[in-house]
């Protein structure tokens, strides 16, 4: 097969073809995006037709900003179309999700001198804006992650400095499929809480992990953002991000980072919850060479199997891999391999394989987005020159468990309309992989 084929996507959305091999559904490839500058993909979805949606950002636009960069590709990996949206000062993706109208809620954050808030936009399929707004309140404001709702709306998590006990709170915003906001709440202590993930939970209620201070957090809450019950793990596992999913059964799943007592290994750790919030079990998973160890997020397919990301180095500075697995319902590790870019999103496809995003230094001094569709078996079909052996080996963690009671605060803020305008830049999507 071919090696380093490139589609050009340009400023009149035409696709140039350069014989880039046809491939089939559940086939395996890789794909490198860019504009020449710098882009980054931090979210990703699928699309009811099995497409992959990548967001993130570019700053291609001239004046050294970013703005948001969304990109659809197809199953095959090749473009469908590609769109920036952008104004004066900062805007970037996050998350995307799709909406129950057909198209997609993309959130992020807009700053605009010291202005620091969370964007939201609402899309058509094609990536027409519906409606697009900023929440936030005096001080600096961010969202890490977002979800779409059973009600056609979405809620976004992540931090304010605007509101609560003091330092940053975990700040919670529930929409309407119009955008308004149905619901807010700020939960935190007097030091640091984050909210890092949010899915909505099988009761109509929510699950939100973050941190507090360097603890890992999980809360749940009911359909009005009240607080039910929440807690913080210390022990084998430490927080600088986290992603929380509800299990068929009514546990969790919260992937986090962690550190394997024997040796002090940095590691990533999973975690299996009761519906009350208490270890079930815990997995570390470590190759015990690495410097450091990043978890991305992880997602669950129709079977019950966990694919899982993240970023490893071997040195503290310099270039890293990212590395994938596939986990069973017991935290057992079925597939895994090391990827030649970061990975920070995690994502499945309908016939239960995995798609998996980050970004990629060039060779110029940029960076480019980077996305690579794996197939159920794990395996990357036909060999690749970006694949190779992870090591990661399991083990069982030891964790402690603390019951806690934040401070909740009403927050009181409104959206207000932006004026993005949207784009199509001209970027590049090339093959990465030399098939063997």
């Amino acid at each position: 097969m071919h090696h380093g084929a490139t589609w050009l996507v340009g400023i009149s959305a035409a696709v140039l073809w350069l014989g880039f091999p046809a491939t089939t559904l559940g086939e395996s490839w890789a794909r490198v995006i860019g504009t020449g500058n710098i882009d980054d993909a931090y979210g990703l979805t699928t699309a009811g037709n099995g497409d992959i949606m990548l967001a993130g950002y570019t700053t291609m636009n001239g004046d050294n900003q970013d703005d948001v960069f969304l990109i659809r590709l197809k199953q095959d990996g090749g473009p469908r179309w590609m769109k920036a949206y952008g104004a004066s000062g900062s805007q970037t993706a996050h998350s995307i999700m799709r909406s129950a109208s057909g198209g997609f809620y993309v959130a992020g954050n807009i700053a605009r001198g010291n202005d620091h808030d969370i964007l939201c936009l609402s899309l058509t399929a094609r990536g027409r804006i519906r409606w697009q707004m900023r929440y936030g309140g005096d001080g600096q404001d961010g969202l890490n992650a977002a979800a779409a709702t059973l009600d056609g709306g979405c809620i976004l998590v992540g931090y304010t400095k605007s509101f609560g006990a003091g330092g940053l709170d975990a700040w919670c915003l529930k929409l309407s499929s119009s955008g308004a906001v149905q619901w807010q709440n700020a939960i935190g202590t007097t030091g640091d809480d984050v909210a890092c993930s949010v899915s909505q939970i099988s009761d109509g209620g929510y699950s939100v992990a973050g941190r507090q201070g360097s603890s890992l957090w999980v809360a749940s809450l009911d359909s009005t953002g009240e607080v039910r019950w929440e807690k913080t793990y210390a022990g084998d596992v430490r927080s600088l991000s986290a992603t929380v999913r509800q299990t068929g059964g009514g546990d969790y799943f919260v992937l986090t980072e962690g550190v394997y007592s024997v040796g002090q290994s940095p590691a990533c750790a999973l975690l299996r919850l009761s519906p009350a919030g208490d270890v079930v079990w815990a997995r570390l998973f470590t190759d015990q060479t690495s410097r450091a160890v990043w978890s991305g997020t992880m997602e669950q397919t129709r079977t019950g199997a966990i694919a899982v990301c993240g970023q490893k180095r071997q040195a503290l500075h310099g270039p890293g891999d990212g590395w994938y697995m596939k986990l069973d319902g017991t935290g057992t590790i079925q597939t895994q391999s090391a990827f030649g870019e970061f990975l920070r999103s995690a994502g499945v496809t309908a016939d239960g394989g995995g798609v998996f995003a980050g970004g990629i230094y060039t060779a110029v001094g940029g960076y480019d987005m980077t996305v690579a569709r794996v197939p159920a078996s794990g395996q990357f079909e036909g060999g690749c020159d970006r694949f190779r052996a992870s090591g990661f080996t399991a083990y069982d963690g030891t964790i402690s468990v603390t019951s806690v009671a934040s401070a909740e605060t009403p927050t009181t803020i409104r959206g207000v309309a932006t004026q993005l305008r949207s784009y199509t830049p001209e970027a590049r999507v090339k093959d990465t992989c030399a098939r063997r």
